[in-house]
């Protein structure tokens, strides 16, 4: 409950930043900010607890007793919330989790993060704050969360509304596996044009088994040079360069038309390769995340390829020819 009235210079500092600078600083700055909001009243915040009601947050709370090593999130995202007596537990598993547990505590005021910025804030008008009981676990069910699009510049609304995760990049890199000297060095592996000749950059024959096992020895060594994260992207190269080889064209289904081009669908052909590299790169690391876009002229479902994919394999839908908007 807040404590008294805030006056006017109270009112008009309640974005300043809190006085503390810990491991939880964050979460910290996130609660006493809403509640300033929602009451006028910035809380006392202290590295040791004193009489009384008290919030506890992050560190502090798992000190108090909260536990989160229990939940079982793959991504180490988990949150917990309890009320304990005249205690407030309040923490993540990390340090952008218990951000996150700090946002679904002020969830239950009806606190919202719609928009960045203060447009998109929702909070309520309250003279006293106050929880009776609360019991709240919880973590993500993807690994991995983005709106692609929007580029908000805060944050808070990234962690507000749950986004972030295990960092699962998706790009056009197949430029960047081949290397500058391939098309000089193995011309073989590189996809055959209508007109006879090879591509320069960019694009490769992927029915190639020798390029198959240049490719997947690349990731590899992109992966054990990946300090931080070892997940990659094997998606191809932006654009329209399909090799037109027999073996590649081989694996295409007829009857399998891409609706956005009215195109034959090159999906058949490019799980087969993206199977056969997950497959290798899995032997090695298989923790390592591969992902690729579902894009243009292979946005269907394959037809022609037979079995279960590698399990550490990641479709990214990007259908931005049917409509940017939708």
């Amino acid at each position: 409950k807040k404590g008294s009235k805030a006056t006017g210079a109270d009112a008009d500092e309640e974005n300043a930043p809190v006085s503390w600078s810990g491991p939880d600083a964050a979460a910290v700055e996130m609660l006493n900010r809403w509640i300033a909001k929602m009451s006028k009243v910035k809380l006392p915040v202290a590295e040791t607890a004193p009489a009384g009601t008290v919030i506890y947050v992050g560190y502090a709370a798992i000190k108090a007793g909260l536990k989160v090593d229990d939940i079982s999130s793959p991504s180490k995202e988990g949150i917990r919330i309890r009320i304990d007596g005249n205690k407030i537990l309040i923490a993540g598993q990390r340090g952008e989790a218990t951000v996150r547990a700090v946002c679904r505590f002020l969830e239950e005021f009806g606190c919202r993060m719609f928009m960045d910025g203060a447009i998109g804030e929702e909070y309520p008008d309250l003279k006293t704050i106050s929880i009776d009981k609360l019991e709240v676990t919880e973590w993500p069910a993807f690994i991995h969360r983005n709106m692609k699009g929007p580029n908000w510049g805060n944050s808070s609304f990234k962690t507000w509304n749950a986004l972030g995760g295990i960092g699962v990049p998706c790009a056009h890199s197949w430029g960047s596996w081949i290397g500058q000297e391939m098309p000089v060095t193995h011309p073989e592996y590189m996809a055959l044009k209508p007109d006879g000749s090879r591509a320069k950059e960019g694009w490769v024959c992927t029915s190639n088994p020798d390029l198959r096992k240049y490719f997947a020895d690349r990731v590899i060594a992109g992966v054990e040079k990946g300090a931080k994260s070892k997940n990659a992207s094997l998606s191809p190269t932006d654009g329209i360069g399909y090799c037109v080889c027999k073996r590649c064209s081989a694996q295409d289904d007829p009857a399998s038309i891409e609706p956005s081009s009215g195109k034959m669908s090159m999906s058949s052909r490019y799980v087969d390769f993206f199977n056969e590299i997950g497959t290798r790169v899995a032997e090695k690391y298989p923790d390592s995340i591969l992902s690729f876009y579902c894009y243009a002229d292979y946005t269907q479902t394959p037809t022609k390829f037979q079995g279960k994919l590698s399990p550490n394999l990641c479709a990214y839908i990007a259908p931005l020819r049917y409509s940017r908007i939708h």
